[in-house]
């Protein structure tokens, strides 16, 4: 049983109090920018946000190596943050997505985990952080600071940009964390219109690092993702994701050789909406060091890893 972050997202003005789904109304279920309270007539110029991400999927997974694709959720990768709106932007306070995150994790269409969280380095959710958000017309700002309270150097200072035009959209954000890393990402997206059949991303992020612990592998490195979605019909959908890791030798430090191998990750995602709250699909997630081949289902391979899933999300 693996948890699935499910968003709650509640918006409360001064002269009136409702709750807003992911469902019914302009904010994204992955965070991009929840920029549609701002301008959408609410009656009073300023209000309250916050975000609480609950929820669970029932999945039977079928590893074909003892290789661990993924990490567990924990509740240190969920969401949980309160914030005030007004119509000069939004400030949040909280456990909240870093700002790189920002830019790019909506191109990740996937159900579970797949090829984009393979190769995104820099994606973190950050326990202390204060974010401001400002959206003008076609363009979005947002700053980031965050606060590490392990005292281990990893306070944060981000920076983002957005900007829509027609069936195209944009993202690019920097990100630095003194002591340990720093990761700039960017982002171009094709929707189709209203978004109804065609979804098609391209990822690129470049990422340094700091100094490694004594027991960690550390590189910079060179990411690249290209994915699609088609919906089939209202409730039918297919993803697929691509996406490659190229390391700088150079800048190995720490022990271990993990990190002096580039890699591709490839992943399909077929599903049905049962309900607007119950979806099934089938995942399959592979990895594999041997960037010439690809592995079929259910083959092993000592070049490369994969996970085979079916499974229920629950989104209450």
């Amino acid at each position: 049983m693996t948890k699935i972050i499910t968003p709650i997202l509640f918006f409360i003005s001064f002269t009136s109090a409702s709750v807003v789904t992911a469902d019914n109304s302009d904010l994204s279920e992955n965070s991009l920018y929840d920029l549609g309270i701002s301008g959408s007539g609410a009656s009073s110029s300023v209000g309250f946000i916050g975000r609480y991400d609950v929820g669970f999927s029932l999945k039977d997974s079928n590893p074909i190596t003892s290789y661990d694709l993924f990490d567990q959720d924990s509740d240190e990768q969920r969401n949980a943050w309160v914030g005030v709106t007004s119509r000069q932007g939004q400030i949040r306070v909280g456990r909240h997505d870093s700002i790189d995150r920002m830019a790019t994790v909506d191109a990740d269409q996937h159900k579970i985990d797949g090829a984009y969280d393979l190769i995104m380095r820099g994606d973190d959710v950050l326990p202390n952080s204060m974010t401001y958000l400002k959206k003008s017309g076609a363009f979005a700002v947002g700053a980031q600071f965050a606060e590490d309270d392990s005292g281990e150097g990893g306070d944060s200072i981000g920076v983002v940009l957005n900007t829509k035009k027609g069936p195209y959209e944009a993202a690019i954000a920097y990100r630095r964390t003194p002591e340990n890393s720093s990761a700039i990402k960017g982002r171009v997206t094709y929707k189709s219109r209203n978004n109804s059949r065609i979804r098609v991303d391209v990822v690129a992020e470049k990422f340094a690092v700091g100094d490694a612990k004594d027991d960690e592998a550390s590189a910079n490195s060179t990411s690249f993702m290209v994915g699609a979605k088609y919906n089939m019909t209202p409730r039918a959908y297919v993803v697929g994701q691509y996406g490659s890791v190229g390391f700088d030798l150079d800048s190995i430090s720490g022990e271990g050789d993990e990190l002096s191998r580039d890699y591709n990750a490839l992943s399909f995602e077929a599903g049905y909406n049962i309900t607007n709250s119950t979806s099934i699909y089938v995942n399959h997630t592979q990895k594999s060091f041997d960037t010439d081949s690809l592995l079929a289902p259910f083959e092993s391979d000592s070049e490369g890893s994969q996970t085979n899933s079916i499974g229920v999300r629950l989104n209450w």
